[in-house]
This record gives C-alpha cells, sequence and structure tokens, in this order.
C-alpha cells in the first residue's frame, strides 16, 4: 500500500460513514438503524487498516449522531422511558419471574448466545443485586464476548466488568 492510497481510502471511509449516517438520519432512522445502513462497503471493510483497532465505525456512527442531531433519537418511547428496574421487572414478569429469566440466560449461555446470556443476566442481576449465580453467568458471559471482539478499548471495557462480576460473586 501507498501512502496517497492508504491516506485516501481512510478518508473515503470517514466521509462514507459521516454522508450515509446524516442520510439515514434524515430519513427518521435511528441510531440502531444507521449502525447496519451506514456501515463500511465491502471495498473498505476488507481493507486490514481500516478495521476497528482502536475506535469503531459502529462507535463513530453513534458518536456523528449524538453530535449532530442530539441525544433524541425519533423514536417517542425514548422520550418516556422507565427506569432500567422497571424495565427489568417488567421483562421478568413477561417470562414468568426471575427465575424462569435466570433459566433463559442459562439457556442462552450454553446455547452458545453469550451476549443474550448476558442482556438476561443483567435484568436478573438488577433484580437480584446479591444474586452470586447470576453474577458468575454475567461473568462467563463477558468474557466469551470479550474474547470475541476485536476492538481494544471494548474488549478490555467488557473483559473488566466481566472481571468486576466475578469478583462479587465469590465474595
Amino acid at each position: 500500500n501507498n501512502a496517497l492510497d492508504v491516506l485516501t481510502n481512510y478518508r473515503d471511509a470517514i466521509q462514507h460513514v459521516y454522508d450515509k449516517t446524516i442520510e439515514g438520519a434524515s430519513n427518521y432512522m435511528t441510531p440502531d438503524e444507521l449502525v447496519e445502513y451506514a456501515a463500511l462497503p465491502a471495498k473498505f471493510a476488507k481493507l486490514d487498516y481500516l478495521g476497528d483497532y482502536y475506535g469503531s465505525v459502529e462507535g463513530t456512527i453513534r458518536d456523528i449522531y449524538a453530535q449532530d442531531l442530539g441525544w433524541f433519537d425519533g423514536d417517542v418511547l425514548n422520550l418516556h422511558r422507565e427506569s432500567p428496574l422497571k424495565q427489568s421487572q417488567r421483562i421478568a414478569d413477561l417470562v414468568g419471574g426471575v427465575g424462569v429469566l435466570f433459566g433463559k440466560a442459562q439457556k442462552a449461555l450454553k446455547g452458545g448466545d453469550a451476549l443474550g446470556a448476558a442482556q438476561l443476566a443483567q435484568h436478573v442481576i438488577r433484580l437480584q443485586p446479591e444474586n452470586k449465580e447470576a453474577m458468575r453467568l454475567m461473568a462467563d458471559a463477558l468474557f466469551i464476548v470479550g474474547k470475541d471482539t476485536f476492538n481494544a478499548p471494548m474488549r478490555n471495557m467488557t473483559i473488566s466488568t466481566a472481571n468486576r462480576y466475578k469478583r462479587l460473586a465469590d465474595e
């Protein structure tokens, strides 16, 4: 690779992400929808030097949205958010209780869905902050998610959080 090609591709990739983010937002897409919409096209995504080593395309899309458009993503329910605890209780009630929810988190982890397991375990931990089994499951799930995360800061945060849950579970 020569320097001019690398710099041109870097500039063009950044411009693509910015333009697609603003275009999608102008069409009322939320940041979650924009992550897929504004992703790098194959010609850039395949270039090793444009990988998510430190920053990430997903993070950049969310940053552009927040910086240029603010926190409100156009989803009216985000104007009326419940507390995380109330959301967790609603999920637990929906599935038949905290025990059932924890069982679903265990099943997700055994089934290879570590992120899903962590998301479900988070609800259990909110509702039962002293639940050591849920903390262990969260730690195990986050270790897997972290191990599979390429971006260094995201990996570090994920594994550090897994370590924190492991320590809490072992206390």
